[in-house]
């Protein structure tokens, strides 16, 4: 349960140590439990690349047109261990991270490297990469121009996007509204957003409330936005204090209106206590499972 679609998906980092610092880091999540296994790419072709003007370069430009369409966050590699330099050297030493010690060779991987003594795990960052060549040399962005040509923007992260439009390079252009739509996170705004709009409309059928429905549904809509930037931040926070901040502010938010309610009328809603106690005790459940995913995943990566 605490692996489910984790990064311990990937074959690879189960077959050899690899630091979840490092992983982490170069990712750029905010924890170890954070990566899932669609974000986190293997990438054997690192064991060919003499240089990005050969056919193994070639395919270097294709994985990076796909990590960046689909948001992958990392690509995870074990290379011979003579050839690190010479890899640092074509993609850039602070690229080509190192994510381990030197290994020899596991028999279940013999077959990969008939001819290898010591295998050393490294890991890139797609996103790290096509910044580097894109405030590079004129014939390094030429180089983004030609292999992410015709790259899909349904997909790609805005800052990506605005990165690629700047530097000159082919995008298949979506519209604003199509590209918010593809956001789960926008989504998830939106559904909320109407749901916490909408929550006085049930006040017009209660007999014993004596205020002023407009007045309510003010209140309902001025916190609707805070409200659902705390729903998300609770559950998606990247740290304990953003999920610790999502929750005093999801409380706040959604208390408010019926304060209001309640002091404007008889028979405060019960269910209203029920929902902030479950506030409270669903915020406490998903650092406990957070920091179990963690865990468990940190050990098995650690472990290889």
């Amino acid at each position: 349960m605490f692996t489910l679609y984790s990064i311990v998906d990937v074959p690879l980092l189960t077959q050899v140590h690899f630091d979840p610092a490092v992983l982490v880091a170069e990712s750029g999540a905010d924890r170890i439990g954070s990566l899932y296994s669609a974000q986190v790419m293997e990438m054997d072709i690192l064991n060919d690349v003499e240089n990005l003007e050969e056919s193994a370069g070639v395919a270097i430009g294709q994985e990076l047109k796909y990590a960046i369409a689909r948001r992958v966050l990392l690509w995870v590699a074990v290379v011979e261990t003579e050839r690190v330099e010479r890899l640092q050297a074509v993609f850039g030493h602070d690229i080509v991270r190192v994510a381990g010690d030197a290994v020899a060779v596991p028999e279940h991987l013999r077959h990969r490297f008939p001819h290898a003594t010591l295998l050393t795990p490294v890991v890139v960052s797609p996103s790290k990469f096509l910044k580097k060549l894109l405030n590079g040399t004129e014939s390094e962005r030429e180089w983004v121009r030609n292999h992410l040509e015709g790259i899909d923007s349904k997909g790609i992260a805005s800052e990506h996007f605005t990165l690629l439009r700047s530097s000159g390079v082919s995008i298949v252009e979506r519209s604003l509204l199509f590209r918010m739509f593809r956001s789960p996170k926008f989504i998830a705004y939106l559904v909320v957003f109407i749901y916490s709009s909408l929550r006085a409309l049930p006040v017009v059928f209660v007999p014993h409330f004596h205020g002023s429905v407009w007045v309510l549904w003010s209140l309902d809509v001025f916190t609707a936005v805070p409200y659902t930037w705390a729903l998300i931040e609770m559950f998606a926070g990247r740290t304990w204090l953003r999920r610790f901040a999502g929750l005093v502010v999801a409380l706040a938010t959604f208390v408010a209106p019926y304060l209001y309610f309640w002091a404007n009328g008889k028979h405060y809603p019960p269910i209203v206590n029920a929902i902030v106690i479950g506030f409270i005790v669903a915020a406490i459940l998903i650092e406990v499972y957070r920091w179990g995913r963690d865990k468990a995943v940190a050990k098995i990566v650690s472990e290889g």
